[in-house]
């Protein structure tokens, strides 16, 4: 568990704050108080005489961003596909490594991986585990690593079934994960940062009963959802069977329709968009633009280590990147070349995606309010960067957080509900980081052993 704090209140003082309250808008050298765990006061020369003062000046203060869609069980055999094109060779590891860790090996994975984000400036994830879930202890084993870490999460176990069980298999598999999940629950309360949902199977058509019985198993115990959107029409058989909601989280989600696309944003139904997964799995791209467009809540997630670092500011600069080339192929196939910006304006770009990786991923988690925002009230879920070259972050901070080149080391502090969990770069908590750090580069090697001559083909000649 995390260390309590010293002291009940912090004050960041002299600092550049991207609020994400509308998008682009920044408060210049202004002093942020917080006080049991909320943003109490923003203004200038504010005093509080008990507070732990954090100078911020020549630093952004800036609302943590929240990951909506990660395998973080995966961390040990990171960078194992970097090479990958396409989806095979990925799930290739995937089932060599499905069933392979211990409940113990789990918590070593899970809480490598969470302190790695928190570094980054997330302070909070929906977290898949479709891998290492064999039993209750290893779901167990990921929320026990989240608490350990201070990392905001939901996660969601899956019953491990898919369309290619019997109906047999796919009933005793559900059960089991039912029970394991009402037992984990009940000593899970409502404010708890770390939370248990659950993960839904892969909806095919021959096992939409399965999945509608998933569905209503998690509502009615008040649990959020998430599933892989990777088939076309998922969503529309979702609006038929009348079980979209702002409780369930579409991950991917290339292949929604712009009807599709309108029932979500009517029902708060947030998507998860992973752009350099779908990049190198050579899937649709265009759907992050359409998704703004139609009003979707939109979040943003790296999906997994295994082929990219655990950098969500760079799925950051890849979707506006994506965005704009989109908006350029719109201007290209009507022929209106040279771009005039009166019959082309920009209406989606750098503010909208700083705001989705921060309020839309909030509500993804299901929070809603002012989460993801700097304003007085809202939750204290705050990352302070101090940037490398300070002038032109401190200029356009929104632009720094999309577009800069993201590095660890410009993390100074970052705070969940008002724990200081990461200051000057170093982990706060009571987890001994050195003793994780060597049992993980074991973990790793016994991971990479077990792949062996799977990772031939993702290597160079």
């Amino acid at each position: 568990m995390m260390k309590p704090l010293p002291t009940t209140s912090t004050l960041f003082t002299g600092a550049t704050v991207l609020t994400n309250r509308v998008a682009g808008t920044v408060e210049r050298n202004v002093d942020v108080l917080i006080e049991e765990g909320v943003i109490a006061r923003i203004g200038e020369g504010i005093v509080a005489a008990d507070a732990r003062v954090i100078d911020a000046q020549r630093a952004i203060l800036a609302p943590g961003l929240v990951d909506t869609h990660m395998h973080a069980w995966q961390y040990p055999w990171r960078g194992a596909a970097q090479r990958k094109w396409g989806f095979d060779p990925y799930f290739a590891l995937l089932q060599k490594m499905r069933h392979a860790y211990s409940p113990e090996d789990t918590r070593i994975a899970v809480s490598a991986a969470s302190l790695a984000l928190l570094r980054q400036g997330v302070t909070g994830i929906i977290d898949f585990v479709h891998g290492a879930h064999s039993t209750s202890d290893h779901v167990a084993s990921v929320l026990a690593a989240h608490r350990a870490t201070g990392l905001r999460a939901v996660v969601h176990p899956s019953t491990g079934a898919t369309s290619d069980h019997t109906p047999t298999e796919i009933a005793e598999a559900q059960k089991r994960r039912f029970d394991d999940i009402d037992t984990l629950a009940a000593g899970i309360g409502p404010g708890d940062r770390v939370q248990v949902g659950l993960a839904l199977m892969m909806p095919t058509p021959e096992v939409w009963e399965d999945v509608a019985a998933e569905i209503e198993f998690a509502r009615d115990r008040g649990l959020r959802m998430t599933f892989h959107q990777n088939r076309p029409g998922d969503v529309t058989d979702m609006m038929r069977l009348g079980v979209v909601g702002s409780d369930i989280v579409a991950a991917h989600a290339n292949s929604l329709a712009d009807e599709e696309m309108r029932a979500m944003a009517e029902c708060g139904m947030p998507v998860a968009f992973t752009p350099r997964t779908e990049v190198s799995d050579v899937r649709r791209t265009d759907v992050i633009l359409r998704a703004f467009e139609l009003g979707v809540t939109v979040g943003f997630g790296v999906d997994t280590p295994v082929y990219l670092p655990l950098d969500l500011r760079g799925e950051l600069e890849t979707a506006f990147n994506l965005m704009q080339l989109a908006l350029g192929q719109r201007v290209r196939y009507a022929a209106r070349v040279p771009l005039d910006v009166g019959l082309d304006p920009q209406r989606f770009g750098i503010d909208d995606i700083a705001r989705a990786a921060t309020v839309g991923g909030n509500r993804a988690l299901g929070r809603g309010g002012a989460a993801g925002e700097v304003t007085v009230g809202a939750p204290a879920d705050l990352v302070l960067y101090r940037p490398f070259d300070p002038d032109p972050a401190l200029s356009d901070p929104a632009a720094f957080l999309v577009l800069g080149a993201g590095h660890a080391s410009e993390v100074d502090t970052v705070m969940v509900d008002g724990d200081v969990v990461i200051e000057g770069g170093r982990f706060q908590g009571d987890l001994d980081v050195e003793e994780l750090a060597a049992r993980g580069a074991e973990l790793r090697r016994r991971c990479l052993s077990t792949l062996g001559s799977s990772l031939d083909s993702l290597l160079p000649a």
